[in-house]
């Protein structure tokens, strides 16, 4: 009696998997929403090989990441742009011509203070250093003014702001 119930529903599933497979869309069948011919549209980032990136970059890395390994790298084309994600998750953005524009600390969750000492001006190296806070940088900016802001992991401490002097010029705190 079981045999004679099967039959009816293997039939009935057999039907209904041959109808969708009918109304399914060929997939070599051209898609009506991707414009074909000409140009593709306005590309604003995507990965690139390491290779690609300006020589200075790759000299930085080098130079302050010998021990890491990269992950991953990306281009973006507006502004011209390069990011290069290494292995600890560390994260180093370069403008067009290799230098660096930002710098987020990876799982360790500080910037080392011998890397912190390279990248600022030497009064801003040492207002961190005396404030005791250099443990907690996290990411260091390099401004379009010439400037630098470093972020701080603890927000009860605050971010600085200084000059391309290294001099202060912001403190802000959040609470």
């Amino acid at each position: 009696m079981k045999f004679y119930l099967a039959i009816p529903f293997l039939a009935l599933l057999f039907s209904m998997t041959t109808a969708e497979a009918k109304s399914a869309p060929d997939p070599m069948a051209p898609n009506p929403y991707v414009l074909t011919g000409g140009n593709p549209g306005i590309v604003v980032s995507g990965s690139c090989e390491y290779s690609q990136i300006p020589e200075e970059a790759r000299n930085f890395i080098h130079k302050h990441f010998k021990n890491n390994a990269v992950a991953a790298c990306k281009r973006d084309y507006n502004p011209m742009e390069y990011e290069v994600r290494l292995d600890d998750g560390t994260q180093i953005e370069f403008d067009e011509k290799g230098r660096w524009t930002e710098i987020e600390a990876g799982r360790a969750g500080y910037i080392p203070a011998k890397l912190v000492k390279h990248l600022l001006p030497g009064n801003a190296y040492r207002k961190i250093e005396g404030l005791g806070v250099m443990p907690f940088v996290d990411e260091v900016h390099k401004l379009a003014n010439g400037g630098y802001e470093v972020d701080l992991n603890q927000d009860n401490l605050g971010d600085f702001k200084f000059d391309k002097h290294g001099r202060l010029v912001e403190f802000e705190r959040d609470y």
